[in-house]
């Protein structure tokens, strides 16, 4: 059995299957996905198919909810908000991925039963952090989606023995490899390679997974026509 996780795919669905190529997953693995599956990319309805088709599959899959899915969510109950999504997150591309933005229900009940974090015997998973300065960082789910900047308040107490994986903020491919070679020192991982970001941010543009158990990171390229988002 392996264990992989992956993060922020953001509808880069031939960057994911390229991925899960590479990983050549088995149905005795263990795939932990760390949210941002949509937005900005073209292919976001295509990525839930394909998680939603290996779960149906047989295959290990566990996925977490991301900012992207939270304002998602947000966007269809709240009107106001609708524009900020589709033009600050990228939304648009979502929408564009269904026919005539028609969203499949097990769609919409899949993102809408997505839990904010994961913990199991040696490793914490989250989309984005955790809030280290309150008293119970596990009720705080806003900054599991969106907080920045925690590492300086990591409570190595608190986190026992587990590593921390976690993505939400792009960084360059060589940053995460320096970081699995930290891991003794600072038990976090960022595995965000910014895969959307493809040609518009230098040293971004790959999808990375992280074998929990080797500690191998595998990165491939993104294939897909991104969508540049906006600023």
């Amino acid at each position: 059995m392996r264990r992989f996780a992956v993060s922020d795919i953001h509808g880069c669905h031939k960057t994911f299957r390229n991925l899960l190529d590479r990983l050549a997953l088995t149905r005795d693995d263990e795939l932990y996905l760390l949210g941002d599956f949509i937005d900005r990319g073209p292919g976001s309805k295509q990525v839930i198919d394909t998680v939603l088709a290996l779960a149906d599959d047989g295959y290990c899959v566990s996925s977490l909810m991301g900012n992207h899915e939270y304002a998602f969510l947000r966007a269809l109950s709240e009107a106001s908000f609708y524009d900020t999504w589709e033009n600050g997150y990228g939304g648009k591309a979502t929408m564009d991925s269904y026919d005539a933005g028609r969203i499949p229900e097990a769609h919409l009940e899949w993102i809408g039963n997505l839990s904010f974090y994961l913990s199991v015997e040696d490793y914490f998973f989250v989309h984005a952090g955790l809030n280290f300065r309150t008293p119970d960082p596990l009720k705080d789910p806003a900054s599991m989606l969106y907080i920045r900047n925690w590492y300086d308040e990591l409570d190595r107490s608190w986190l026992g023995n587990r590593i921390l994986v976690h993505g939400h903020t792009p960084i360059a491919k060589e940053a995460i490899l320096r970081q699995r070679d930290s891991l003794d020192y600072l038990p976090a991982l960022n595995i965000d390679a910014g895969c959307v970001y493809a040609g518009i941010r230098p040293g971004l543009g790959y999808l990375c997974a992280f074998d929990l158990d080797s500690l191998e990171l595998y990165f491939v390229e993104n294939t897909d026509l991104a969508v540049p988002p906006v600023t």
